[in-house]
């Protein structure tokens, strides 16, 4: 009886401090980065479904997670949140978003070079979507603000010793997050 308690309280205090410990919370804040729901999810689903062409479904993915590396470095790298959330840098980002969508609403093609391969990246449509997925996923913050998270991880990186290590464990659970 005696030993059955000394085995199960050492179980627990295991499972304790593996709980607690650094990777496992990085690995959680990483997946959280991952998982923020917002318009630029829906811009991505519309080109996984609705576009032909895996150029433009690639273009979109590639878009869709640059635009989230960024912000997830923004959180760890307060200059570049504050740039970002400045309001000059953000009609920077949105003037291009608008040009964009004026020339690929507009019929002349102004911006396809003449160039015959409709599967190039020189193709005026395959570069919309990705910087429709880019500057929608940086101005996410602005459409639906929600600084939980970063109030989060900011506490967590005043209280854990081995910064380091966290960060590292959230960026291989931002990873692991995109990974099918």
């Amino acid at each position: 009886m005696i030993f059955q308690s000394f085995i199960l309280d050492n179980l627990v205090f295991l499972c304790m401090k593996i709980i607690n410990s650094i990777v496992v919370v990085g690995l959680y804040y990483g997946f959280l980065t991952t998982f923020s729901i917002g318009p630029s999810y829906l811009f991505l689903l519309r080109a996984r479904l609705v576009e032909e062409g895996t150029e433009k479904k690639i273009s979109a993915t590639t878009g869709f997670i640059t635009g989230q590396l960024i912000m997830f470095l923004s959180i760890y790298y307060a200059p570049l949140h504050l740039a970002l959330g400045r309001p000059h840098t953000i009609t920077v980002i949105a003037l291009p978003y608008l040009l964009f969508q004026f020339f690929g609403n507009n019929h002349k093609n102004f911006l396809n070079y003449g160039y015959k391969n409709p599967n190039s990246i020189r193709n005026f449509s395959i570069q919309r979507i990705f910087f429709q997925n880019l500057i929608f996923q940086l101005l996410n913050p602005i459409f639906l603000p929600s600084s939980i998270l970063i109030r989060l991880v900011n506490l967590y990186l005043f209280r854990c010793n081995n910064k380091f290590l966290f960060l590292t464990s959230s960026f291989v659970g931002w990873i692991i997050g995109h990974s099918k």
